[in-house]
C-alpha cells in the first residue's frame, strides 16, 4: 500500500514512542474546533459513488495513490459537467506515470500522479481496465490514446499540506481539509498506515512504530463530536474495495489525522482545453528586470537540472533557482507578447524544504499567493492566476517573499515556466 507521501523516505524517520504519551500528545495538540467557522458535519460519500461507483479493490499492488487521484478526479469531473458518472481507468494513470518516465513502478508521490493526469489525460475504466495482480505491460493504443486527449490540460491541484513526514498537520491545514469538504470537495490524504491492517470502527492513535509510510485514501467527510479522540472523526474511502469496512469507507479519529497525515491535496477541474496554453516562457528564457535584495539575484540564480529527483513533471527536466534570502525579497522578469488581450495564467514552480511563501505579481499588481515549502523538492503543479489583460510588447512578472512556513530553511523560490492560455 504505497502512498502518495513517498514513502521510500519515510522509514527512515520511525521513532519508537510509548502509546501512552502519543495519546497525551494528541490530546494536547488537538484543533481548536469552537473558531471553526464550519458545519458540525459533512458526508459525501454517498455524492461520491453516485459519481464514481463504489470502491474498488487495488490487489496486492502498490497503487493505491493512483487510485486515490483517479477517484477525486472522477467526482471532480462529475461536478463540473454538472451530470453522469465518471469511471476513469487507475491502470490508465499508473501508464501515463510510467509514459513520462516519472515513475517505473506503481508506487506514485501525488505530484508525480497529477503530473501524468494532466499532460497525458484520463480514460473510461472500461476502456484501460485494471489488473489486480500485476501492473499492465499492455501496448497502448491509438485509439485509448485519442479518448484521454478530453481530460488533458484541464486540472489545478489544491494543495492542502505539500508532503511532509517529519511534523504534524497544523489546526489551520486540518481546518483547510474540513473546508474543502465542506464545499463539497473530496481530498486525496497520504498518511502513516496501521501495520495490523485489520479492519476498526475508527482509526485511533497508535505508537509509531506500529505504523508505516505509507497509504492514500481519499476524506470525503467529518464529524466534529468531542466523544472521538481529538474532537471528531474523518470519513474516507479506501481502495479495498466495498466489502472493507462499511460499503468501503472506514474513519480516522482527528487525533490520528493530527498525529499521521503527511500530505493532502484536492483537484478542480475545468472545461476540455481550458489550460492548453497559447504561450509558453521557460524560467531561463525570462529577461531578469530589478530585484529589491542587495544582492544580484539574476546572476546568482541557477538552473538545477532535476532528472536526477524525478523526470518527466519539470519541463526540460530542470527549472530556476531564485536565492531570495528575506522576507520582502523579490525578482523580476519580463517576458514579450505578440498581443494584447485576456490571459489566464498557470505559473509551474518548485516547492522545496528551504522555499518562501511567495506573491505572484503581475505588471506590479498582486495576483494570487502561494507557500513552497515541502520537507522534499518537487513540482507546485499549476498555480492558477484569473484572467488578467496584458499588453502587447513587455509585461512583467515579480516573484515577492512575503514569510516562509514556519519549518521552512528559507525564502528561496523555484520557477520552472508561465503558461499563458488566451481567455
Amino acid at each position: 500500500m504505497q502512498s502518495g507521501s513517498q514513502e521510500a523516505s519515510l522509514l527512515g524517520h520511525v521513532l519508537v514512542v510509548l502509546k501512552l504519551c502519543v495519546l497525551l500528545f494528541a490530546a494536547q495538540e488537538s484543533p481548536d474546533l469552537d473558531s471553526w467557522d464550519l458545519p458540525q458535519s459533512v458526508d459525501l460519500s454517498s455524492s461520491v459513488n453516485a459519481a464514481i461507483g463504489a470502491p474498488r479493490d487495488q490487489g496486492v499492488r502498490l497503487s493505491c495513490t493512483s487510485f486515490a487521484i483517479v477517484a477525486v478526479a472522477g467526482y471532480e469531473a462529475h461536478l463540473e459537467a454538472g451530470r453522469g458518472k465518471r469511471v476513469f481507468s487507475e491502470e490508465y494513470l499508473l501508464w501515463a506515470a510510467r509514459e513520462i518516465e516519472t515513475s517505473s513502478n506503481d508506487a506514485l508521490a501525488f505530484f508525480q500522479a497529477t503530473a501524468a493526469l494532466d499532460q497525458l489525460g484520463l480514460v473510461k475504466a472500461k476502456d484501460f481496465g485494471y489488473e489486480l495482480d500485476a501492473y499492465s505491460h499492455r501496448t497502448m493504443t491509438k485509439k485509448v490514446l485519442r479518448k484521454s486527449e478530453e481530460w488533458r490540460a484541464r486540472w489545478t491541484e489544491i494543495w492542502v499540506r505539500r508532503f511532509d513526514d517529519e511534523s504534524s498537520p497544523t489546526d489551520s491545514e486540518l481546518y483547510s481539509l474540513c473546508k474543502e469538504i465542506s464545499q463539497g470537495h473530496p481530498v486525496a490524504v497520504g498518511m502513516f498506515w496501521p501495520l495490523d491492517d485489520r479492519i476498526s470502527d475508527i482509526m485511533e492513535v497508535i505508537p509509531r512504530e506500529e505504523v508505516f509510510g505509507g497509504h492514500t485514501v481519499v476524506v470525503v467527510g467529518y464529524c466534529r463530536d468531542e466523544a472521538f479522540p481529538g474532537g471528531g472523526y474523518f470519513q474516507f474511502r479506501n481502495s479495498r474495495g466495498d466489502e472493507w469496512g462499511e460499503g468501503g469507507y472506514g474513519r480516522i479519529s482527528f487525533a490520528y489525522a493530527k498525529e499521521y497525515f503527511n500530505d493532502m491535496v484536492g483537484l478542480r477541474c475545468w472545461p476540455k482545453g481550458h489550460w492548453e496554453p497559447k504561450y509558453v516562457f521557460e524560467a531561463e528564457d525570462l529577461r531578469p528586470v530589478t530585484s529589491t535584495t542587495s544582492e544580484d539575484v539574476a546572476s546568482d540564480a541557477k538552473i538545477v537540472h532535476a532528472a536526477n529527483l524525478w523526470r518527466g513533471i519539470w519541463s526540460g527536466d530542470s527549472y530556476m533557482h531564485l536565492p531570495l534570502r528575506e522576507s520582502g525579497a523579490s525578482a523580476v522578469y519580463a517576458f514579450d507578447l505578440p498581443r494584447s488581450g485576456d490571459y489566464r495564467l498557470g505559473v509551474f514552480a518548485t516547492a522545496a524544504r528551504d522555499y518562501g511563501v511567495i506573491q505572484i505579481e503581475l505588471n506590479g499588481e498582486p495576483v494570487t499567493e502561494v507557500d513552497l515549502y515541502s520537507s522534499g523538492t518537487s513540482p507546485s503543479g499549476r498555480i492558477a492566476v484569473d484572467s488578467n489583460t496584458l499588453d502587447k510588447g513587455e509585461n512583467t512578472i515579480t516573484l515577492r517573499v512575503v514569510r516562509k512556513h514556519p519549518k521552512s530553511e528559507g525564502y528561496g523560490i523555484g520557477l520552472d515556466r508561465i503558461e499563458l492560455v488566451v481567455d
